[in-house]
């Protein structure tokens, strides 16, 4: 028999009824364990809603930190890739261009614009591709090549900035950059007037971003925008528009000299934009005029001498030393355009003499 009386058949019966393992089978641990799941369903349910809370958690909590460390590499990335441009393309050193590229081009390559939701993310991505774009329109192969070189990146920086929200000074700002892309592939086509409404919109954008930020940049930013206008302004011969434009440019230079003077970027803007002002001057070709221009020129030797003595533009010699050559040669220039117009005024006095030695 299995059970030696009714009482312990009825004791079986009440261990069954209550969920407990019954003695007429063999009683395993996983047998045990289910009974012991049956009698407590309730507390099983919430330990096991808290556990898979848990660890979700914990998995959420790993994706995010690893996103973030990606983030944060990226960024590092990017940002050091924007700064080893904007470096190399003040003092135009090859080498650090073609480092600066190499660097635009992994950031660039690991940032998918299509996959990124961080505004910084895509702000960086942003940045990367604009300057890898600009390395590339101002190198000797888009001579060769034409702007289909600096295509590609071109396409990226078009698509993150579709993305950028238009919120900060800095997202205005990456914006104007990519308006000025476009000004410098119009200008490579010698599609002056488009450059120079493209231009004008990259000053709009950077004026509304200055009166987000005080950042001494965005000075240097719209002096050179300024030059820019100018530029253009002289391709199409408009020359009292372009004056004008070189005058305020240089004001703009001179007020962030002001508030900065041992910044390298600012003084060396200075003095481009004080130079800028001197060839202008240059191109009337008078004697009056020369004689402005010599002064301008002397202005940018001394900003740049006294910029050198405090030690402020180490880093940007070679800019120093290719900025003297072009202030040496348009002084030899001047001096040529005043010898030449003394030989033709020399030239148209000499017939009055004959004329007048004959009379008498």
């Amino acid at each position: 028999l299995r059970y030696r009386s009714a009482a312990d058949m009825a004791d079986e019966l009440e261990r069954c009824l209550k969920g407990e393992p019954v003695t007429a089978r063999s009683a395993n641990r996983v047998y045990r364990l289910r009974k012991w799941v049956r009698r407590h369903r309730l507390g099983v349910t919430v330990g096991g809603l808290i556990a898979a809370t848990i660890a979700v958690t914990l998995v959420t909590v790993t994706v995010a930190w690893r996103r973030s460390e990606r983030t944060v590499r990226l960024f590092r990335q990017g940002l050091k890739a924007v700064a080893m441009y904007r470096a190399a393309g003040v003092d135009r050193d090859a080498s650090r261009v073609e480092a600066a590229r190499r660097l635009c081009e992994q950031a660039a390559s690991l940032i998918p614009i299509d996959a990124v939701k961080e505004p910084e993310l895509l702000q960086v991505a942003l940045d990367t591709n604009t300057f890898l774009a600009f390395i590339d329109l101002d190198s000797d192969a888009i001579k060769h090549h034409g702007t289909d070189l600096a295509f590609p990146s071109v396409v990226r920086a078009e698509e993150a900035a579709a993305l950028i929200p238009w919120d900060t000074a800095d997202q205005i700002k990456a914006h104007a950059d990519v308006v000025c892309l476009r000004a410098r592939i119009a200008e490579i086509h010698k599609r002056y007037e488009v450059a120079l409404s493209l231009v004008m919109q990259t000053r709009a954008l950077r004026q509304k971003a200055a009166t987000m930020s005080d950042q001494i940049s965005m000075i240097v930013d719209l002096a050179t925008d300024g030059q820019l206008i100018g530029y253009y302004f002289d391709k199409l011969k408009l020359h009292d528009l372009a004056r004008d434009e070189h005058c305020t440019a240089l004001e703009l230079a001179r007020h962030g000299f002001e508030r900065d003077p041992d910044n390298s970027e600012v003084v060396l803007n200075l003095a481009k934009r004080i130079h800028d002002v001197a060839k202008w001057h240059i191109y009337l070709d008078t004697n009056e005029d020369d004689l402005t221009a010599v002064c301008y020129l002397d202005q940018a030797e001394d900003v740049l001498r006294r910029a050198g003595e405090k030690g402020v533009l180490v880093a940007q010699a070679k800019s120093v030393r290719s900025l003297m050559t072009t202030m040496r040669n348009n002084r030899r220039i001047i001096k040529e355009n005043t010898q030449e117009r003394r030989e033709k005024e020399a030239a148209r006095n000499v017939p009055d003499a004959r004329a007048t030695s004959g009379f008498n």
